[in-house]
C-alpha cells in the first residue's frame, strides 16, 4: 500500500523536479520510497528554490545546508588582503619594467594589464585551494 501512494505521489510531480537516486539516498533526504524499491530506486522530489539534501559533487547531507561564518568572513578578509597585493604587485611591475626598458605608453599599460590579469588568474587559484581547506558551506 505503501509502495502505491509513493508511486501515485511521485507521478503527481512535475517532471522537471523528479530525479531518480538510491533508496539509501531517498531515506537521507526524507524522500518516500518508490514502488521500485527492490532495485535500489527512488523517485526524490527535489525543490527547485532549495536544494538542502544535496551539496557539491553529489553528496547527500542529512540536513539544510550551513554558512560557517568565521570562514566565510576570513577568506573574504583574506581575498581582498592577497588581492589586493596581487593586483598591486602587478600593476607597480608593469610600470617598473616599462619604465626600465622605456617601453613607451602604450606597451607600458599592455604589460600593466597582462600583469594585473595574471594577477587575477593567481588570485582565482589561491582562493580556489583556499576554499577547500576552509570551506565555508558545513
Amino acid at each position: 500500500m505503501e509502495a502505491a501512494i509513493a508511486t501515485i505521489a511521485s507521478i503527481a510531480l512535475p517532471p522537471e523536479i523528479n530525479t531518480s537516486r538510491p533508496a539509501c539516498a531517498a531515506k537521507a533526504c526524507g524522500a518516500a520510497t518508490a514502488a521500485w524499491a527492490k532495485i535500489a530506486s527512488s523517485v526524490m522530489r527535489v525543490p527547485s528554490a532549495s536544494l538542502a539534501c544535496y551539496r557539491a559533487g553529489g553528496d547527500f547531507a542529512k540536513g539544510p545546508l550551513v554558512i560557517n561564518w568565521t570562514n566565510a568572513l576570513t577568506l573574504a578578509s583574506v581575498a581582498v588582503l592577497v588581492g589586493t597585493e596581487f593586483v598591486a604587485a602587478g600593476a607597480a611591475a608593469g610600470w617598473a619594467i616599462g619604465g626600465l626598458f622605456q617601453l613607451g605608453d602604450l606597451l607600458t599599460h599592455a604589460l600593466e594589464f597582462v600583469l594585473v590579469a595574471g594577477a587575477l588568474t593567481a588570485l582565482f587559484y589561491f582562493l580556489r585551494a583556499a576554499l577547500e581547506h576552509e570551506p565555508i558551506v558545513r
